[in-house]
């Protein structure tokens, strides 16, 4: 055996010792809750949230509701006359009349989608039901990935909204050195497509936080509540109100309203973002299309470049960049974060429109 492959041996046990090390780390630290040492009250972060935002299920007003006859009144309609005739006339709204001239009335039943909701549609290009993975790495080694969901809609104040989740999660081998499993809850109104409200729930080795924010945008308003804790240290809860500016976007649903827009090469936009209290300028750079190859083909994209500015500061510790594909959906297929320490890398694996 030469001595080049006697020391890639080495090199690679050592490798192997350091994760097995890394991870029983992991498996044997135990996350204490401390509490604080001061009187102050808590903030109860998610009963504050509920009643800012009322958020439920969102119930379609336009769709009718189905009756399925009860087999015993079948067999004794005697017991409650026309009890079904009743519920029905509850329940479904009678069809309207339409004048025909020369032929008898026609009857047209109330539409299931309103005309709103389809000029929406035809200028969405998502829509309920996409799903999209990201592979995610850093030095070029498998760190984890990222899930992007649309749910089915919800009612947030009384309002339609589009319900998007992000899941967050490390690898198994870089859950050794440091185990990542995050999720966002995103409302974005249908029509304006603004974000209504959005929680946070981070779960890291070091660090756990519940955040959570609503947005009212006839006062211009913004609630911002945590409730968050680093390993070794106390919990602490806060909350905050602040000013928004119209048509603010954060920084999740800004992800989806690039989408919207007509992006061609050489264009600028700016809108303001708001996260965690405070508020930032966004410009949205689109500087070239290019053909991308990636491990699940090819794809003719769109290449952006985001920056955000806070009081006349550019925030960022590097440069970011995002590919799309170049056509009606406007579809992430790659992102690039510049960091201080490396480059951290998603690329997309799955998708279902």
């Amino acid at each position: 055996m030469d001595v080049g492959t006697q020391t890639m041996e080495k090199v690679s046990q050592k490798i192997i010792v350091l994760i097995l090390v890394g991870f029983q780390l992991a498996c044997s630290s135990q996350w204490k809750v401390i509490e604080p040492k001061d009187d102050k009250p808590y903030v109860n972060v998610g009963k504050e949230y509920q009643e800012a935002t009322q958020l439920k299920k969102w119930q379609d007003p336009n769709k009718k509701k189905s009756i399925i006859p009860n087999p015993i009144k079948a067999i004794f309609p005697k017991t409650r006359k026309n009890s079904l005739k009743e519920k029905v006339s509850q329940t479904v709204e009678k069809p309207k009349k339409i004048k025909a001239e020369g032929k008898k009335a026609l009857y047209k039943e109330v539409p299931m989608v309103t005309k709103e909701d389809e000029k929406t549609k035809l200028n969405t290009p998502f829509k309920v039901g996409e799903s999209i993975r990201f592979a995610v790495t850093y030095f070029n080694l498998a760190a984890g990935y990222l899930d992007l969901d649309i749910l089915p809609f919800a009612e947030v104040n009384g309002k339609k909204a589009y319900h998007i989740r992000g899941v967050a999660k490390s690898s198994r081998i870089f859950s050794a050195f440091y185990r990542v499993k995050d999720q966002f809850d995103l409302y974005i109104d249908t029509k304006t497509f603004l974000p209504m409200s959005y929680t946070l729930k981070i779960n890291e080795s070091k660090q756990k936080s519940d955040i959570r924010s609503v947005y009212n945008y006839k006062s211009l308003k913004a609630k911002y509540w945590e409730d968050s804790q680093r390993k070794g240290k106390p919990r602490r809860t806060k909350k905050k109100d602040w000013d928004l500016k119209p048509g603010t976007q954060n920084i999740y649903s800004a992800f989806y309203y690039l989408r919207t827009l007509d992006l061609f090469p050489g264009k600028e936009y700016k809108f303001p973002i708001a996260n965690r209290g405070k508020n930032y300028d966004f410009k949205l750079k689109v500087l070239r299309k290019e053909r991308l190859k990636t491990d699940i083909g090819e794809f003719n994209t769109i290449v952006l470049e985001p920056v955000a500015k806070s009081e006349g500061r550019i925030e960022k510790s590097g440069d970011v960049f995002l590919w799309v594909t170049d056509d009606e959906h406007r579809t992430p297929v790659k992102f690039e974060a510049h960091i201080k320490i490396g480059k951290i890398v998603g690329e997309l694996r799955k998708f279902k429109q």
